[in-house]
């Protein structure tokens, strides 16, 4: 979803949990990597009030839940309307999932971001079926999470192709025997799959 559906940009959050902290970004990303926050938020170990409870006495902020969810979610940025509109042209042809490593609270984000767009209410009005690593309990890179996939949804993996930014993620595709890419900055989801609508 990240980096291929809609952008991002990591760094905005760790900047913006810094502001009225007395951690700069880079002690910010520190010590959430250090707690293994995100991990641990991803696979559904930590409930969104547990990550806030979390967040706010690591970080020592003062803040309400809704302004520190504004700010963990400052790395989601905009959905551009031509990838939505290829989604659903794919969708006349092709099965499509959706895989994620990702949070409650980025998803309800998401999925207002979304809606701003497209007015489509959620993502899963795009997709036959999401699988969020918090509803699994796995994450991404692991060959677990990519099996679950395909066990659940009968999928063939020398018939499947997947797409992910982050280049571990593709590995850990590619060693379950899917067909995977890189999306990147210079081949975006639109060049990858302009030949195949």
């Amino acid at each position: 979803m990240g980096g291929v559906i809609i952008n991002i940009d990591v760094p905005l959050t760790y900047n913006a949990l810094a502001k009225d902290c007395p951690l700069n970004a880079e002690e910010v990303r520190q010590k959430l990597n250090a707690e293994h926050v995100f991990g641990r938020y991803e696979r559904g170990e930590l409930s969104s009030a547990e990550v806030r409870k979390l967040l706010k006495d690591a970080l020592q902020l003062a803040i309400s839940d809704e302004e520190l969810d504004r700010r963990w979610n400052a790395l989601l940025l905009d959905i551009p309307q031509e990838r939505i509109e290829l989604i659903k042209k794919l969708r006349g042809s092709y099965r499509l999932y959706l895989l994620s490593n990702t949070n409650v609270i980025h998803i309800d984000e998401v999925n207002a971001i979304l809606h701003r767009t497209s007015g489509i209410s959620k993502l899963d009005e795009l997709f036959d079926s999401i699988y969020y690593s918090f509803n699994i309990g796995l994450s991404k890179p692991s060959v677990e999470i990519y099996k679950h996939v395909l066990n659940h949804s009968g999928l063939d993996p020398s018939e499947t192709l997947f797409l992910d930014d982050g280049i571990e993620n593709v590995n850990g595709a590619i060693a379950t025997g899917i067909n995977a890419m890189q999306v990147t900055p210079d081949n975006s989801i639109l060049e990858i799959l302009k030949n195949a609508i």
